[in-house]
């Protein structure tokens, strides 16, 4: 999606909400808060501004709503997992093998590694 349709959208987005009666309501800011993110991929400082404008709600309201809901997000963050798979730590009872096994059931990327130090210096998952 080009970031003009994205534009369209998040403002569509506004203009529904804004013309609800129960706007400031918290079903609806936290609607209205999960379709921002779908369109935008998360909660930025200028959505949040947007938000507090169009409902009403408080700056301190608005943060409390989004601790509230761990699936609202504020920041696009990607997280990296690394795992050792070589041999030695393969063995062990949970290794780094079994959770990457886990972890592309759950289709998320990940990037296999052989420990190049002994397996008690590598991080534990």
């Amino acid at each position: 999606m080009d970031m003009q349709n994205k534009s369209d959208e998040i403002e569509e987005i506004f203009s529904y909400y804004s013309q609800q009666p129960d706007k400031g309501s918290q079903e609806m800011v936290v609607a209205l808060l999960r379709e921002l993110q779908d369109a935008h991929g998360f909660i930025s400082l200028e959505l949040k501004e947007r938000v507090e404008q169009v409902t009403g709600v408080s700056p301190n309201y608005l943060k409390c709503l989004i601790r509230m809901y761990p699936t609202l997000k504020e920041e696009n963050t990607v997280h990296e997992i690394i795992a050792c798979t070589g041999e030695r730590c393969g063995k062990k009872e949970n290794s780094g093998f079994k959770k990457m096994e886990y972890l592309s059931m759950e289709n998320l990327n990940f990037e296999h590694k052989t420990a190049s130090k002994s397996a008690e210096q590598l991080p534990i998952l």
